[in-house]
């Protein structure tokens, strides 16, 4: 979840962008699983929280592949696979079967390896430039500690500084801005969702969507007329 207070952003990029051109704070908040990409997310929060039976972390990054050739011959199952080149990644994955020559394998597994370990370099890029001054773990411990992709329940990654707080959004809202009222961008009322249907489904020119809202303000008009009556 995100929330960013005093606006009604929902998308983060866009959030955590007016989060710091007009000083406010984006609070982020995780439930359940909130790892690997997940904790990505939850990181670019000014505040991040979680619940205390969370899992947050997992500042890692892996590249799995099953090596199914066994299977494939087994049920006369043949693959071809076209490429513009060998150094492509889905050649460097191909090349990883039994049946690849042992230099096409050796050199495919280093191209894929130098792949994970370059993302692993930029989450942790991130993660510094997000939480740097919050981590609570000695810079010259955190390779092998929270950036060895380890996982965390929610109070020991608060102890370590992946986090800001324990607590759902609703709760930590409510405790933050006792006096604001919250709005459910996901419940819509008929009016609305009528709105979203005749500007959202084509698109069109400026002297359209005034007549539309016209008729509409019109409609409205009249039932509040009849009603009244």
């Amino acid at each position: 979840f995100f929330f960013q207070a005093e606006d009604g952003i929902r998308d983060f990029c866009l959030s955590r962008g007016l989060g710091d051109v007009y000083k406010r704070q984006v609070y982020t908040f995780a439930e359940d699983l909130c790892i690997s990409g997940g904790y990505y997310l939850l990181s670019l929060g000014d505040k991040a929280y979680a619940d205390g039976s969370s899992l947050v972390g997992g500042i890692g990054s892996v590249i799995g592949h099953a090596d199914d050739w066994r299977l494939f011959r087994r049920y006369y199952v043949d693959t071809e696979l076209i490429t513009t080149g060998e150094r492509t990644f889905a050649a460097a994955m191909a090349n990883l079967t039994q049946e690849a020559p042992q230099e096409k394998r050796e050199s495919s597994r280093q191209m894929l390896q130098s792949l994970v370990e370059d993302t692993h370099k930029k989450f942790v890029e991130h993660v510094e430039a997000h939480r740097k001054d919050k981590l609570k773990v000695p810079q010259e411990e955190k390779t092998d500690s929270i950036y060895s992709g380890d996982v965390y329940a929610g109070r020991r990654a608060l102890e370590l500084g992946l986090i800001d707080g324990i607590g759902t959004y609703q709760e930590t809202l409510k405790k933050l801005f006792p006096e604001a009222r919250q709005v459910d961008f996901t419940k819509q009322t008929f009016w609305e969702r009528l709105d979203d249907f005749m500007y959202g489904i084509s698109v069109r020119t400026s002297v359209e969507n005034a007549l539309v809202g016209q008729v509409l303000g019109r409609v409205r008009s009249g039932l509040w007329s009849a009603n009244k009556k």
